[in-house]
C-alpha cells in the first residue's frame, strides 16, 4: 500500500492493517494489542508498518506467530501449563485480579482473556487451533519438556491436570482431614478446592497411563480420607456413582480409574484386597483386581 500525499502515518498504518485484515475481525483484534505493545517501547510508524508485514495472514498462521514470538521464551515452560488448564495459578495464589491479568497476557500472548472473572480464550478457533497442534508447537519449543507424539498428548496433559489436583489436595491435606463446619468455609480459604476435589479422578483416568508421579501411592494414601469426607460435603448424595462412600481406599479408586501402576503397588505392600466399604460389601472393582494378587503372589 503507497502512502497518498497528506495522510498522516496513523491514518496509512490503519489502512495496511485492515488491508491485511482481509475482513477478518479476529485477526485485527489480535494484532491491535501488538501494535500498541510496540509503540509504548518506542517503535517507530514505519518501524511497526514493516513488522506488520511480516505478521501472517491467516488466522490459524497468526496464532503460530503468537506461540512462538509473541510469548517470551521464559514463559513458554509455564505458558504450555497454562494452555493445558487455562485457569490454574502457576505458582500458588496471585495476590490481585490486576496481576492475575497481566500475568495472563504474558502466558498467553492474547490468545486468552479474563471475562467475569474467569479465563477464557478469545475465541472458539483459538481452542480448536489448540487441540489440533498449538498444545504439539507449545511442547516442542518448551524448554523444559521432551518432544511427544502428537496423539498421546491429551494424554499427557489429562496427566499434568491429575498431578496438579493431586499436589494441591497434598498441601492442604492436614486441613482437610481435620476441618469442622461448613465446607464453604473451607473454599474461601482453598478457592481450588472444588475442582480439585471433583476432578482429581476424572482427570486420572483420562490419564490413560501417561507417566505421572514418582511417590503417587503414597500421595493417595495420604490424601484420601480428607478426599472421601470433602467431597461429600460437596455430593451429598450418597448413592451418585461418582461420590466415594466413607471407607473408600487408595485401592478401591486406583482400581475404578485403572490407575495399573498404583494397584501393583498397593497389592506389593501386602494390602487386603478383601477390605469391605461401610456398606458391608466387597466392591467390584476390587473384586476384578483379584488377577493382580495372583499375578503378585
Amino acid at each position: 500500500m503507497e502512502d497518498s500525499p497528506g495522510q498522516a502515518p496513523g491514518e496509512v498504518l490503519v489502512g495496511e492493517l485492515i488491508q491485511h485484515a482481509n475482513g477478518v475481525f479476529q485477526w485485527v483484534r489480535l494484532t491491535i494489542p501488538l501494535i500498541k505493545q510496540r509503540a509504548l517501547e518506542g517503535e517507530s510508524m514505519d518501524d511497526i508498518r514493516s513488522w506488520l508485514r511480516e505478521v501472517p495472514a491467516g488466522l490459524e498462521d497468526v496464532y503460530v506467530y503468537i506461540l512462538n514470538n509473541v510469548i517470551a521464551a521464559r514463559n513458554r515452560d509455564q505458558s504450555l501449563l497454562f494452555f493445558q488448564w487455562r485457569w490454574e495459578k502457576i505458582h500458588g495464589f496471585v495476590e490481585s485480579d490486576g496481576r492475575m491479568k497481566r500475568i495472563i497476557k504474558a502466558l498467553a500472548g492474547g490468545l486468552a482473556e479474563v471475562v467475569s472473572g474467569t479465563v477464557q480464550v478469545v475465541h472458539q478457533s483459538v481452542n480448536d487451533f489448540l487441540r489440533a497442534k498449538g498444545l504439539a508447537l507449545l511442547y516442542s519449543i518448551s524448554a523444559s519438556t521432551a518432544s511427544i507424539d502428537r496423539d498421546n498428548l491429551p494424554f499427557h496433559c489429562q496427566a499434568a491436570l491429575y498431578r496438579s489436583c493431586l499436589v494441591y489436595l497434598a498441601t492442604i491435606t492436614k486441613e482437610i482431614s481435620n476441618f469442622q463446619g461448613l465446607v464453604i468455609n473451607l473454599v474461601e480459604n482453598h478457592p481450588f478446592l472444588h475442582y480439585t476435589t471433583i476432578n482429581l479422578f476424572v482427570h486420572a483416568e483420562k490419564a490413560a497411563g501417561a507417566e505421572l508421579l514418582q511417590n503417587e501411592k503414597d500421595i493417595l494414601e495420604q490424601i484420601i480420607n480428607g478426599w472421601v469426607s470433602v467431597y461429600l460435603c460437596f455430593d451429598s448424595h450418597e448413592n451418585s456413582p461418582a461420590c466415594p462412600p466413607i471407607g473408600t481406599k487408595v485401592l478401591h479408586m486406583a482400581a475404578t480409574v485403572n490407575l495399573i501402576d498404583v494397584i501393583k503397588s498397593v497389592l506389593s505392600d501386602g494390602e487386603n484386597i478383601e477390605i469391605k466399604e461401610i456398606q458391608h460389601y466387597i466392591p467390584q472393582h476390587v473384586q476384578d483386581t483379584q488377577w493382580l494378587a495372583s499375578e503378585n503372589s
